[in-house]
């Protein structure tokens, strides 16, 4: 996990992208002082940092990200040193596997010291964010999913019951409007998850589960 993700990325990390892009791009678009000035006013606060929760936030830490997203990944691209590892990054969220036992601590060590060595954007890990689990013999839990053995992904049992309360809440007009959106958010998270116990709601709670998407 990055510390202090969105407000670590500034104006000034994202302006030279654009400007490389501008320059070497061969459909003709305008990118002077006034268009700079726009989208440092309208996608950036006053200390010119990354705003949480503006929706354009994630697509311009993408954008700043991928050079050292693609060195991260060039680093653990030595197999034989680190085994087949899988980096994965959403937001401030890192995942990294692999099949060789025993790496944790040299993945993490080397992750650290690309993130050390990066001066756009200036970034710092959050060690007590930072989790080691293995799969081996059972699941393994990774941002919130459990992952199988068998490779399939599904959402912890409390989730489960959380959206079946939230549902049988629903259907006896108990559930305050408010978490309708809510309600909502959960079961297109768990279509897109978790399917087939989807599927099993979906069984169950067909009429309510229409109706809250026609509203």
């Amino acid at each position: 996990d990055f510390k202090d993700f969105f407000p670590s990325i500034k104006w000034h990390d994202l302006k030279p992208i654009l400007q490389s892009w501008h320059a070497s791009s061969d459909i003709d678009w305008e990118l002077d002082a006034d268009a700079e000035n726009l989208i440092r006013r309208s996608c950036f606060y006053l200390n010119d940092a990354l705003p949480i929760g503006y929706p354009s936030s994630p697509i311009i830490s993408n954008v700043v990200m991928f050079s050292l997203d693609v060195e991260i990944s060039s680093v653990f691209s030595d197999s034989e040193k680190y085994g087949n590892v899988v980096y994965t990054r959403y937001a401030d969220d890192i995942v990294l596997s692999t099949d060789k036992k025993g790496m944790s601590k040299d993945l993490i060590s080397a992750i650290s010291g690309v993130i050390m060595k990066s001066t756009s954007p200036v970034l710092l890990l959050n060690p007590k964010k930072t989790k080691i689990g293995s799969s081996s013999g059972g699941t393994a839990t990774v941002t919130g999913i459990r992952v199988c053995n068998d490779g399939h992904l599904t959402i912890h049992r409390h989730h489960k019951d959380h959206i079946r309360l939230l549902l049988s809440l629903y259907k006896k007009g108990s559930l305050n409007k408010d978490e309708h959106s809510s309600l909502l958010g959960h079961l297109s998270y768990v279509q897109y998850i978790a399917p087939s116990f989807y599927s099993k709601l979906q069984k169950k709670y067909f009429k309510e589960i229409a109706a809250l998407k026609e509203k």
